[in-house]
C-alpha cells in the first residue's frame, strides 16, 4: 500500500541473530539505531549501547563505502519467520546494502543495482522457504523487480499502468504462475507471468 512508502517515527530495527544449531530466531538482544553519520546498537534489554557490535557494524559500512545518512531501510521486524534476510539499506548517494548478522558474526554485502533501474523506492522483503527470492523492489518509475537469491539479480516484470504512489499492489506466486495484482479503489489490474517470468495475460 502507498501508506508503506512513509517514514517509521522512531527508526529503530531489532538486530536478529539467528543461530545455526536453534530451529527458531531468538528474540533480538539487541538494535539498530540510524544516525546521521553512523549506525549505533542498543542492547534491548537495557538500552544501553553496545559498543563492541556498533564497532563493528560500522567498520564494515566503511568498507563497503556506505554513504551517510541513510535514505531507507526495509526489512521484516519480526522473529516469526523461517530464517532472516536482514535489512537492505539505501545509502545516500542511492547505495543498495544488505546488512544482517548470524552465529554472532556481522554481514554486509553491495548489492548491485543496474543504472537503468533508476531509484529503488520500495522493498518487500519476503522471507519464503524456497529460497528463490529476497522479495521484490520498487522503482521510482513504477517498474517491479523481483531480487533473485543468492545473487541479488533484479528481474522486471513488466506492468502497464501501475503507480506506486497511488496504487496497492500485490506478488503472488503459486506452482505455475506469478500474478502481479493492483489497483487505486477504482481500476483493478491484473498480470500473471510464467515462472520464466514471460508475461502471459492481463486484465
Amino acid at each position: 500500500d502507498p501508506s508503506r512508502l512513509k517514514h517509521p517515527e522512531v527508526t529503530l530495527y531489532p538486530f536478529f541473530n539467528p543461530i545455526s544449531h536453534k530451529g527458531s530466531i531468538p528474540f533480538p538482544e539487541n538494535a539498530l539505531s540510524l544516525k546521521s553519520n553512523r549506525m549505533e546498537v542498543y542492547a534491548a534489554e537495557t538500552s544501553k549501547p553496545n559498543k563492541p557490535l556498533a564497532e563493528e557494524v560500522n567498520k564494515l559500512l566503511q568498507k563497503e563505502g556506505m554513504v551517510f545518512p541513510v535514505r531507507e531501510v526495509w526489512g521484516k521486524t519480526t522473529s516469526m519467520k523461517p530464517f532472516d534476510w536482514g535489512y537492505f539499506i539505501q545509502d545516500d548517494s542511492g547505495q543498495l546494502f544488505n546488512l544482517n548478522r548470524a552465529d554472532n558474526i556481522v554481514h554486509l554485502s553491495l548489492v548491485p543495482l543496474p543504472r537503468e533501474i533508476g531509484r529503488v523506492v520500495y522493498i518487500q522483503v519476503s522471507e519464503n522457504r524456497h529460497k528463490q527470492f529476497y522479495g521484490y523492489a520498487i522503482s521510482d518509475k513504477s517498474k517491479v523487480y523481483l531480487i533473485s537469491y543468492p545473487d541479488y539479480r533484479f528481474i522486471p516484470l513488466e506492468m502497464n499502468g501501475f503507480n506506486y504512489q497511488t496504487m496497492s499492489f500485490q506478488l503472488l506466486s503459486d506452482p505455475l504462475y506469478y500474478v502481479m495484482r493492483y489497483n487505486d479503489g477504482e481500476r483493478y489490474s491484473a498480470v500473471r507471468f510464467s515462472k520464466n517470468y514471460a508475461k502471459i495475460d492481463s486484465v
